[in-house]
């Protein structure tokens, strides 16, 4: 039995609503192809996806999405002069996992940065969760400078959501970063 992979499979299941009349759908209105059309694109955007101000005076460019045909995540989450590529994220669970370069302040390891375990692998792997709290956006940076996507899975960093302007990111139990949308 061939399967199909999911955006194939979404594509598939929006084309058939749009132009089949026994789901009581009309395929000649231009509204129904527009919104199946945004229904299939809205399923691989990144939720956050926009230019950002933070409350630390930092800027961010975040803009994340599927390939349609293979699945996989491209994209980006820069700030200031940290790039970064996106190579996993979830809406669902507001998750997204990123990489970067060796930042500049990573001198080795055993350094006054032990946090820095990415310094022989030459990229460093990071998790960002992101929550709504009081109709405004925070991002919590709960994982970061580690040298595998698996490690960044696995580290057992807390990301509480409660009151993301307090506390609740990471094992430093700082606040969260709050992002407001530029125009």
């Amino acid at each position: 039995m061939k399967r199909f992979s999911t955006p194939v499979a979404l594509i598939m299941a929006a084309t058939l609503m749009i132009h089949c009349p026994l789901l009581g759908f009309d395929d000649s209105a231009e509204d129904s192809t527009m919104e199946g059309v945004m229904l299939v694109v809205a399923l691989g955007e990144l939720e956050i996806n926009g230019n950002y101000d933070d409350n630390f005076g930092g800027t961010h460019e975040v803009n994340a999405r599927r390939d349609l045909s293979s699945g996989d995540p491209t994209g980006y989450w820069n700030s200031g002069t940290t790039e970064r590529s996106v190579v996993e994220f979830s809406n669902e669970s507001r998750i997204l996992y990123a990489v970067s370069g060796v930042p500049s302040w990573c001198t080795g390891q055993g350094t006054t940065y032990p946090s820095c375990e990415c310094f022989t692998a030459e990229t460093c792997f990071g998790r960002f969760v992101w929550t709504y709290y009081k109709e405004k956006l925070y991002y919590c940076e709960s994982v970061y400078n580690k040298p595998d996507l698996q490690t960044a899975k696995s580290e057992s960093a807390p990301a509480n959501p409660d009151q993301p302007d307090t506390d609740g990111c990471g094992t430093f139990n700082s606040s969260w970063t709050r992002m407001d949308r530029r125009e």
